[in-house]
């Protein structure tokens, strides 16, 4: 659980909605994902058993320095403590509070950061599709765990334009150095190609807008 942060929970279905959140670039105006506010509802609601207690991006960094943490409980997530935490970012971090597999709960960091990213606009059966692949690297901090693994969504407006419908497709991917480093006996003599895929997991999924009200109430 928690180790591909495009489906934190393989498998399972959430049972109810979860906001997102899209603003625009005051520099060059183009639409980006506030991961800040993003992350946490999205990974609360594939894994409900877990809180997310804070959240830092490296947003506005030309860098990859992360900004302050931003705690749930709401301190250090003002604008004139931390102006840009909602900045576009290619990294998340972010600690939380979840059961571990021997039981009881555990305090974990999560550290993901987008390798590349690419975008386009197809056409399929005279409809705009708007297809995006980014690579990611995450490190689970208490597990001592890095995973890699790429995403690649579509997004179509649905013929009254209210909502958009979408897929997304994660690879997860295991580069022989991570193997080597494991010191594993189980998987030695076999000869793998790393750029190809271990799994694949395959969602469908529905977004439409809706106000800052209705957003708090999911």
């Amino acid at each position: 659980l928690g180790t591909c942060l495009s489906i934190p929970n393989v498998g399972y279905n959430p049972k109810s909605a979860h906001a997102l959140r899209f603003l625009k670039d005051n520099g060059d105006g183009k639409v980006y994902e506030d991961l800040a506010y993003t992350i946490p509802r999205k990974f609360e609601s594939f894994w409900p058993e877990a809180k997310v207690l804070s959240v830092q991006t490296n947003g506005g960094s030309t860098g990859n320095n992360l900004t302050p943490k931003c705690y749930v409980t709401g301190d250090g997530c003002t604008q004139d403590v931390n102006p840009t935490l909602h900045q576009p970012s290619s990294r998340v971090a972010f600690d939380f509070d979840g059961p571990t597999r021997r039981g009881g709960r555990r305090f974990q960091s999560t550290d993901v950061s987008l390798l590349s990213s690419s975008e386009e606009v197809v056409s399929n059966n005279n409809n705009d599709v708007y297809v995006t692949a980014k690579s990611y690297s995450e490190y689970n901090t208490n597990q001592e765990l890095q995973t890699f693994f790429k995403e690649v969504s579509s997004y179509m407006l649905t013929r009254d334009d209210e909502e958009v419908s979408g897929k997304i497709r994660v690879a997860a991917f295991l580069p022989s150095y991570i193997k080597q480093m494991e010191g594993s006996t189980a998987a030695s003599g076999i000869d793998y190609n790393e750029n190809e895929a271990v799994a694949v997991y395959d969602y469908a999924f529905v977004m439409k807008k809706i106000d800052e009200a209705d957003a708090a109430s999911l």
